[in-house]
């Protein structure tokens, strides 16, 4: 049987998470991970779902720059681009 790793990608969706990850544990699959990734958030509940979620799960977050446009644009003008 193959392993699986079921990825659950999470911008401030606090809302839908409990529910996609019970939808993957639900899988017919003997052999599977679940991994959350919680991509920057910037709502509090987002890190309380998951800490309601527990075991069995593996999350990782990243923090991301206040303004995540703003700082590609600084990037494009020291590179010299337009």
């Amino acid at each position: 049987m193959l392993d699986v790793s079921i990825v659950i990608p999470c911008y401030n969706g606090h809302a839908f998470l409990a529910q996609a990850v019970e939808s993957a544990l639900r899988q017919d699959l003997e052999s599977r991970e679940v991994i959350v990734i919680d991509d920057g958030s910037t709502a509090p509940e987002t890190a309380e779902a998951l800490a309601r979620l527990g075991g069995g799960l593996r999350s990782y977050g990243r923090k991301i720059a206040a303004s995540p446009a703003r700082a590609t644009g600084d990037s494009r003008r020291r590179a010299g681009a337009t």
